[in-house]
């Protein structure tokens, strides 16, 4: 009865010890957006934990506006409704992992609504939702350890800096 008791609490030992090493480092991104000088967000995003899992960041404030556009078909006419996000709004992807570091796609939008504008083409009526601000998208960064990263906002009233940690 000892032998199996003993056994068990072996094959328990290296079970625990395998699965604790099985863990991975938990990564930290500190997140610092900026507009002219003064702090928009500030805050620690886990972007991958204990489970090896990427994890996207979205910080948002504000809504969806709808509009609709008119495009012509033949001899008919084609109404699509969409919609256009309208406020603040912070979203890191991550896309990829490699030995070079964590790729991520980076959207900021900081814009306002300025108005609604028909646009007609003939009989087409579009109703267009105008804003006015920071609007970019799509854009890719690769993040290291402990190196910061100034994102390439296309506006110098903004700026963004992202900053990987390993713990």
């Amino acid at each position: 009865m000892n032998m199996i008791r003993c056994a068990m609490f072996l094959a328990a030992t290296l079970c625990c010890s395998a699965f604790a090493n099985a863990e991975g480092v938990v990564r930290t991104l500190d997140i610092e957006w900026l507009k002219d000088g003064q702090t928009v967000a500030s805050t620690t995003s886990v972007l991958q934990g204990h489970n090896d899992r990427l994890s996207p960041f979205l910080t948002q404030s504000g809504g969806q506006v709808g509009y609709v556009v008119c495009t012509r078909q033949g001899n008919g006419q084609s109404l699509v409704s969409k919609e256009k996000f309208v406020g603040r709004l912070l979203s890191i992807m991550p896309v990829s992992e490699a030995d070079s570091g964590i790729s991520v796609d980076v959207t900021a939008i900081d814009n306002k609504l300025v108005g609604m504008r028909d646009v007609t083409d003939g009989s087409c009526e579009s109703k267009l939702a105008d804003t006015t601000g920071l609007d970019v998208s799509g854009i890719r960064v690769t993040l290291r350890d402990g190196e910061p990263v100034d994102v390439p906002l296309g506006d110098p009233h903004y700026q963004l800096r992202l900053s990987l940690s390993s713990r």
